[in-house]
């Protein structure tokens, strides 16, 4: 009996993940999708919008966020002002975003339209893609839609001439490469419970960029010089005098770990993004050079203690021959690397 309830409480606890589980499972709809827009209605009200950073900081590549300051203003024919129902698609911690209008109402222009001008303080998201990292190029983003009046009432236009970034926008450690804005359209795919079934799914918006790139200084400095080192100490140990068997084998394994703390130094400023960034193909490959290195000095000690005739020239012989090698295979992998990312 007891033996029976032993196995009765096994099956109730394999059961009780699925007890949980909502029994139906309802298919998805389609996927909410942003598009580039490359054509409007022509009745589409125009609202021509500008964009000018000046402050970019805090810059946070594990969580892809970053602070910004920035001059957003707005140009536009019609009664209705569309920084009213402004929203910035891509803005976290709202509670701390700032947006002032420099002017208590839009200004009349000469040809007639509305200007208005925004000065916004907040920390937006933008996914960072790091499959280049140590040279990966970013986009620093910030999106406005309208989430009032849909894609076929209003059609936003960037303003190419007069948008930019201050000339003193600096990113510590990054290299701004210039910046692009384009109106894109943000399909839905749901009238969000909207009892209109004529409301439409599709919202106009604008997405600016600040391209950016890390300096090449990063990964030679901090990421490939200590790898050199320690690489370098791994193959000491083909020049050594291949009687001292401990210290050929210490310097290899001593390598080993010293390799994997550096590869977690780096590693852990980076998000898990579940696959090899460029920096740890590198690492990959300094790896089996050491783990080359360990087994060459261990097979070269087993065969010389297995064959007594072999002098110890001999055996510096093949240690110079690895050497060359190894040599050989980094150099190669570091310039294709180098060559993939675009340095070369």
């Amino acid at each position: 009996m007891r033996r029976f309830g032993v196995v009765a409480f096994l099956i109730c606890l394999l059961a009780l993940p699925a007890c949980g589980q909502d029994a139906t499972i309802h298919g998805q709809k389609p996927a909410a999708k942003i598009s580039q827009l490359t054509s409007a209605p022509g009745n589409a009200e125009r609202v021509e919008v500008g964009f000018y950073p000046t402050i970019v900081n805090g810059l946070d590549i594990s969580g892809s966020t970053y602070d910004v300051t920035a001059y957003v203003w707005f140009k536009w024919k019609g009664p209705v002002d569309p920084t009213k129902h402004l929203e910035f698609v891509n803005l976290v911690q709202r509670y701390d975003f700032t947006s002032d209008a420099l002017f208590e109402k839009p200004q009349a222009m000469p040809d007639g339209r509305s200007y208005q001008i925004l000065q916004i303080h907040g920390r937006f998201f933008q996914p960072f893609e790091l499959e280049n990292f140590p040279f990966d190029r970013q986009n620093l983003a910030i999106q406005i839609q309208d989430e009032y009046r849909a894609h076929e009432n209003l059609i936003y236009v960037p303003d190419t001439k007069e948008s930019g970034f201050g000339a003193s926008l600096e990113i510590p450690g990054w290299q701004i490469l210039g910046w692009r804005s384009q109106p894109i359209a943000q399909d839905y795919a749901s009238r969000f419970g909207a009892p209109d079934s004529h409301r439409s799914t599709r919202f106009p918006g604008l997405r600016f960029d600040l391209v950016i790139a890390r300096h090449i200084n990063y990964f030679l400095w901090k990421l490939f010089l200590p790898l050199l080192i320690v690489l370098s100490a791994n193959w000491l140990a083909l020049l050594i005098d291949p009687e001292l068997v401990d210290v050929r084998t210490a310097l290899p394994a001593t390598s080993l770990l010293t390799m994997v703390f550096l590869q977690q130094s780096y590693s852990s400023e980076l998000p898990e993004i579940g696959s090899l960034v460029l920096m740890d193909e590198i690492y990959a490959v300094a790896y089996l050079l050491v783990l080359a290195t360990l087994f060459h000095v261990i097979g070269m000690a087993s065969w010389q203690k297995s064959q007594q005739a072999i002098s110890d020239l001999r055996v510096s012989h093949y240690d110079r021959i690895s050497l060359a090698v190894q040599l050989g295979v980094f150099a190669a992998v570091i310039l294709l690397v180098l060559r993939t990312a675009g340095v070369l």
